[in-house]
This record gives C-alpha cells, structure tokens and sequence, in this order.
C-alpha cells in the first residue's frame, strides 16, 4: 500500500557558542544561542525502508551548523538564523524546507529573544 509522505526531521535544543552582537564589543565575548530546527524532506524517498540513505543523517545537520557557527560571527540574529538556515538547505537534495529558530537568553528583564526563518527551495 502507498501511503502520502510528509517527513519532518526536529532537532532541538542544540546549543553553541556564538560571536553575536551589534558592536565589536559584544561579538569578543561568545554567548550561548540555542537553536530549534525543523527539516522538511521531499516525499521521494521511501522512508518506510529503514535505510539511512533513503534520508539525511541528523548528525550532519548538527556538524554543518557547527562548522558554520565556530568559524563566523553576526551582527544579528536575523542573519544568523538565515546563514544556519541555508547552510543545512543545501546539504542535500532530499531537503525541502528549513525553519530555523535561534534564541539568545542573555537579556535583562527579558527572558530571551528569538528569531525563526523558514527558507525553501525554489521548485
């Protein structure tokens, strides 16, 4: 029986070190970013077979958005969230959509800021 695929790989919670902020000041000094994603893969694969290749390894997601994240730094979070969210878009063809949201905690009176970006291949 074919059934309609909808695949959603979630990894959440992941947390970095991130040279963030809108003066060189606050980049110095890393803060801790958290970062929720949601990847939405394409319907083609025949994700019933129980076979890694017939999907994409969550742990290559995670190692790209470290990769990205040690080596770079961002005014803005927007940004941030749009470079991670690209980034893991184009890791695979099996990917369709990434949502990526990312939370910084450090802020008086506030107990975080987050930002969420959703980009999507072109079809």
């Amino acid at each position: 029986m074919n059934f309609a695929q909808n695949v959603e790989l979630l990894l959440e919670g992941m947390a970095f070190s991130v040279k963030l902020g809108c003066c060189d000041e606050e980049r110095s000094f890393p803060q801790v970013v958290e970062f929720d994603l949601k990847v939405n893969l394409s319907g083609g694969s025949d994700y019933s077979s129980d076979n890694i290749q017939s999907t994409i390894d969550y742990l290559d997601i995670a190692k790209s958005m470290e990769t990205l994240i040690v080596e770079g730094e961002w005014k803005l979070l927007e940004k941030l969230c749009h470079d991670c969210a690209s980034t893991v878009l184009i890791l695979s063809d099996k990917i369709q959509t990434v949502t990526v949201k990312a939370t910084k905690r450090r802020i008086a009176h506030i107990r975080g800021v987050s930002c969420q970006i959703v980009l999507s291949k072109k079809c």
